[in-house]
């Protein structure tokens, strides 16, 4: 039997040393000879790589790295296991794979779990069980099936699974392969040579008969990290001391502890204080590539250290910070996926619009999404494909019918008659793009994983364009969508699990699949490295940084397996989840020893959580180090006089009193906050006549806190406004905006920025389209019937029909344009507008009783449509022209006045209690004064009545009003 060395050496430097000498020793003074170290990531493996051939330059007495290889486990695993299974025609069991035989087990034998076999929390528990369950023996399992139903059913339907995955092999079948052909006498060991497993972690069962067999072939060094803890270090000494004689190298040994301690507000400032520090470093001499942030969650740290490092312009490197649906390419068709399970609501498929660059394959370019969801909101679509043809045809022809009216306005019109072809022209290429999206998400047709996944990669390619318009990405995200591609073509080989799916379940699926990380950042060496704790094992930095230091996430909870507890896999042999707390320690002992400066940073408080936060109990046992004596969380105190203890009260106090700014904007932050702290006027500093927007920004908050009346509150220069005093036609509406509020007169008139509101949200159909609606039926009735000859003349039977009939129709229309609301609130409110219309035909006829009129017209149009303006002579030289459409102007039978109304639809609000001092209320009501005197130039009559009409119940049919005089 060959020999096997067991030798125990701390994390770090002594470690290190004592691989060069190990790997010497190897050689035999026979520099070509093969040596393997197996090392615990692959970026050790690059990290001594480059350490080990620096200590070997020429004249140094070390030996070279020639023909020495670095890997990890698994990887030599597989050089010797999977030669063996594949000559035995078994196929490695891929993700996908183990996913669908896992949900095609449950689906067949639901048992316990029938509430919740399609949540995919579900699967994703039973794959992680069944990973734990993985090369137990059939005694065992035997065992585990008798302790009470729920184990039982997991037993069943584990071994349900190895029937359906029989033909391919795990990584338990491989590595049980691996140490047949070790015992074998495998060829793939010449090449491997001598083997050398550098600071290994707990070994699987499977994985420690591969070592024990190598080492009965070919011998074996193993070289262990101790971390100083006992209780870390004893199971690891038992376990490897059964492989052969164990020589500890230096057995006096101290836990490392953090050297600095940092408090933050939330998670967002700890990764900006980290790159704070970072950039000091690196002003000092430190180079970046000798730095590092660590974490033990991706979540929410992955992406705040890509975000405050871009930022900040420091390359960094490190495994992938986002999952593959996160990804342009992922985000793309997963949004896809999802738009028939939610009915294509607008506001799902606007997000999907809006998440990547979705590709118009009509228009030959990039969708304007924010252009297309404005469109969409004004067509009042809110769900359904039917919805989307029906309402956008409507809106079309809406914009058709504003474009033919602006038309015949005049010129001051012609920007808006470009609103509106620009519009139309937007809303033409949205029409197709929905149409061409109903056909490519309909998936009726499809039956298996195979149709299923040519499908979805069409519709990938579809929308991103193909491989022709990623030339233009970020490399990753060209590397992201490769490899989503290449992820569903994998689903091909789930046919042989299962014939017919269904939607759902592909959608479900491919969820699961895109939750694989996305590749790595950057280049190891290149820039900090930003990682999990694990990954720092077995490398050598000069700083690193170790984040979300709080209770309960770092060391994390304890949590049990929900479907099998702890104290059952004992019973059956097989390890509990709670032994991975002490791999947790070790993870973090290992990363503390790669550096020699070691910052612990936690948050105070989870913002997203809403909670408060305390310290880790390992940050405590490093305060209770570095202070000399037992220290607790309440004691961690800024003014205790601790100089390696630091809190940061907030981000102000950061930018302005603490280390190096991370950013150029910190930068600015600084010196702006600086100026304003020494008494200075922000509007001073060199920066906002530097940077127009921050000049503009400040502009406009001094001017709107101001008491005077600004540009920025609505005050237009004369170049700016177009006057009513300049031959163009102004409206009573925009006269009465002007009045009421400035500001908003300036928003809607002079920038044209107008608020366009979520159809979804409107529970009731709106007062501004009640009245609209109302007008619309009026303006029908009075123009289809003949005109009432006598004041007294009542309608008929067949006329209220009609009245009916209209109105009917009109809501209708209302309802289809998706504009009404509730349909619970519009079933409801619609009796009271029908109600309100046939009580306006009681209540008309008493009106043309009491002034002896008849109706001569509705709608009545003046300044428009070629029609004359009103004009209004102030003084001698001044003259008003406006325009405008009266809703209904009656006259006296015997011509002796004209009665004007204007409908309200509403309550009869104060502002028209008193008409009777100042009729027009200080300019906030004049369309009745100019509508009466537009109609007093039409008709040429010059006694002149007008009155505001409240047609419904709310208004009870009140009318208010005065004769148009001199004074009015």
């Amino acid at each position: 039997m060959a020999r096997t060395a067991v030798r125990l050496a701390p994390y770090g430097p002594p470690s290190r040393a004592a691989l060069t000498a190990v790997i010497a020793d190897a050689k035999h003074n026979d520099p070509l000879a093969p040596v393997t170290v197996v090392v615990p990531s692959n970026y050790a493996g690059l990290a001594l790589r480059r350490a080990l051939a620096v200590s070997t330059l020429p004249g140094s007495s070390q030996p070279g790295l020639v023909n020495v290889r670095f890997m990890v486990l698994a990887r030599v695993i597989e050089l010797v296991g999977a030669p063996r299974l594949a000559a035995r025609g078994r196929r490695p069991l891929t993700a996908p794979y183990r996913a669908e035989a896992v949900r095609a087990a449950v689906e067949a034998n639901p048992g316990p779990f029938a509430d919740v076999a399609l949540l995919g929390s579900t699967e994703r528990s039973l794959q992680a069980t069944f990973r734990d369950l993985a090369g137990t023996s059939n005694a065992a399992l035997d065992a585990l099936a008798t302790i009470n139903d729920r184990s039982a059913h997991i037993v069943a339907l584990y071994r349900d699974f190895r029937v359906r995955t029989a033909d391919l092999y795990d990584e338990h079948d491989l590595t049980q392969a691996a140490a047949e052909s070790t015992a074998a006498g495998s060829a793939a060991l010449t090449d491997i040579g001598r083997v050398i497993i550098y600071l290994p972690r707990t070994l699987t069962v499977a994985e420690h008969d591969f070592v024990a067999a190598l080492a009965a072939v070919e011998g074996v060094d193993v070289l262990v990290g101790l971390t100083g803890d006992e209780d870390v270090d004893d199971p690891v000494r038992e376990a490897w001391g059964a492989l052969g004689t164990v020589d500890e190298i230096d057995g006096a040994l101290i836990p490392p502890v953090g050297t600095a301690i940092v408090a933050v507000p939330d998670p967002e400032e700890e990764m900006r204080e980290a790159v704070r520090q970072i950039s000091s470093l690196l002003l000092a001499g430190t180079p970046l590539h000798r730095m590092a942030i660590l974490y033990r969650h991706a979540s929410p740290y992955g992406l705040l250290a890509a975000e405050q490092l871009q930022a900040a312009n420091l390359p960094w490197n490190g495994p992938a910070t986002r999952q593959l649906g996160q990804t342009l390419a992922g985000r793309t068709l997963l949004g896809f996926l999802g738009l028939p399970e939610q009915r294509f609501r607008r506001e799902a498929v606007a997000g999907w619009l809006n998440s990547a660059p979705v590709f118009d394959m009509a228009g030959g370019a990039v969708a304007p999404a924010h252009r297309w969801e404005t469109l969409a909101r004004a067509a009042g679509v809110v769900e359904g494909i039917a919805q989307w043809r029906g309402r956008l045809a409507q809106h079309a022809r809406s914009l058709e019918n504003e474009r033919t009216q602006l038309e015949n306005t005049g010129d001051d019109q012609a920007w808006r008659i470009r609103r509106v072809e620009h519009d139309r022209d937007d809303l033409a290429r949205l029409r197709t793009f929905i149409d061409d999206l109903a056909d490519q998400a309909a998936s009726a047709g499809l039956r298996t994983w195979s149709d299923f996944s040519g499908w979805a990669r069409g519709a990938l390619n579809r929308y991103l364009g193909g491989e022709g318009h990623t030339a233009g990405w970020p490399e990753e995200e060209t590397e992201a969508y490769r490899q989503v591609l290449q992820e569903l073509g994998q689903l091909n080989e789930l046919d042989a699990v299962r014939e017919a799916i269904d939607s759902s379940t592909f959608r479900a699926a491919v969820a699961q699949l895109l939750e694989r990380a996305a590749g790595r950042v950057g280049r190891f060496g290149e820039g900090v490295f930003v990682g999990r704790l694990a990954d720092a094992v077995g490398v050598d930095f000069d700083a690193v940084f170790i984040l979300g230091m709080s209770d309960g996430a770092m060391p994390p909870g304890q949590r049990e397996d929900p479907l099998l507890l702890d104290s059952e896999r004992e019973g059956a042999g097989i390890e509990p989840r709670s032994h991975r707390t002490a791999t947790e320690r070790r993870e973090y002992l290992a990363a503390l020893a790669s550096a020699e400066q070691r910052t612990l940073v936690f948050p105070r408080a989870d913002v997203r959580g809403r909670r408060a936060r305390r310290p880790s109990r390992w940050v405590i046992e490093t305060a209770s180090v570095l202070a000399g004596e037992r220290i607790f969380a309440s004691e961690l105190d800024p003014d205790a006089n601790r100089p390696w203890f630091r809190e940061l009260p907030s981000f102000e106090w950061s930018v302005t009193d603490g280390g190096e700014p991370a950013q150029s904007q910190e930068y600015d932050l600084r010196s702006l906050l600086r100026w304003r702290s020494a008494g200075h006027a922000v509007a001073n500093h060199y920066l906002a006549a530097s940077e127009p927007a921050l000049a503009n920004g400040l502009t406009l908050t001094l001017a709107r806190r101001s008491g005077r009346f600004t540009r920025w509150d609505g005050h237009i220069p004369a170049t700016l406004a177009r006057s009513p005093l300049a031959g163009h036609p102004v409206s009573a509406t925009a006269l009465q905006s002007w009045a009421e509020c400035p500001f908003r007169y300036f928003l809607g008139h002079v920038l044209r920025v107008s608020e366009l509101e979520l159809p979804e949200t409107e529970l009731q159909i709106s007062p501004l389209e009640k009245g609209t609606l109302i007008h619309r039926v009026l303006d029908r009735f009075l123009r289809e019937l003949p005109p009432r000859t006598e004041p007294a003349q009542p309608w008929t039977v067949k006329e209220r029909a009609r009245m009916r009939q209209i109105s009917e129709q009109e809501c209708d229309s209302v309802e289809h344009s998706g504009r009404s609301g509730h349909v619970l609130l519009w079933e409801l409110e619609r009796p009271r507008i029908l109600r309100d219309l046939e009580r306006f035909l009681d209540e008309d006829e008493a009106l043309r009783r009491r002034f002896g009129t008849v109706t001569v017209a509705s709608e009545l149009a003046f300044g428009l449509d070629g029609d004359e303006a009103a004009t209004v002579e102030l003084a001698p030289d001044r003259t008003v022209q406006l325009r405008g459409k009266i809703d209904r102007v009656d006259r006296a039978i015997d011509g002796s006045q004209l009665v004007v109304i204007d409908y309200k639809t509403g309550k009869l609000r104060d502002v028209y209690k008193g008409l009777d001092n100042d009729p027009v209320q200080g300019g906030r009501l004049l369309q009745l004064p100019i509508y009466a005197a537009a109609a007093r130039e039409r008709y040429a009559l010059p006694e002149v009545q007008g009155f505001y009409w409240f047609v419904d119940e709310q208004g009870d049919g009140a009318l208010r009003g005065y004769p148009l005089d001199a004074e009015t």
